[in-house]
């Protein structure tokens, strides 16, 4: 895979739920997976939870235009986003045993990404 940004320090699991709020702002927590990597691997988390999990207010432009680079528009994004729903699955295949919701949810993204739709959204892994 090649990547367009240069490499860097990277959180490795940069998404909404790892957000903590705080006085001063907000702050990225869960850092157990920080390394030195592509930046794009961090910056797909936002595109992945905008197909998968929308919110309304939901703005990858606003985002893009901030961090002054759009991910979407890479020649890579939607194998980079594929990695990461193919990860996403772990927590589901821990639990599904011993837990309807999680064997029910891992069932359902499992055919999604069988039948290549990337547009079924997903419920929140919060539920699990």
């Amino acid at each position: 895979m090649r990547f367009d940004l240069p490499a860097g320090l990277i959180h490795g699991d940069a998404h909404p739920n790892n957000l903590l709020y705080a006085r001063r702002g907000v702050l990225l927590g869960d850092w157990d997976h920080v390394g030195h990597g592509p930046r794009e691997w961090d910056l797909v988390q936002a595109v992945y939870f905008h197909r998968r999990f929308p919110v309304p207010g939901d703005d990858l432009g606003a985002a893009a235009s901030v961090y002054g680079w759009d991910l979407r528009e890479w020649h890579e994004v939607d194998a980079l986003v594929g990695i990461r729903e193919v990860s996403g699955l772990g927590s589901y295949i821990r639990t599904a045993a011993a837990k309807p919701f999680a064997r029910a949810e891992l069932t359902y993204r499992i055919k999604t990404l069988r039948e290549h739709d990337a547009t079924a959204l997903w419920n929140s892994p919060s539920r699990t």
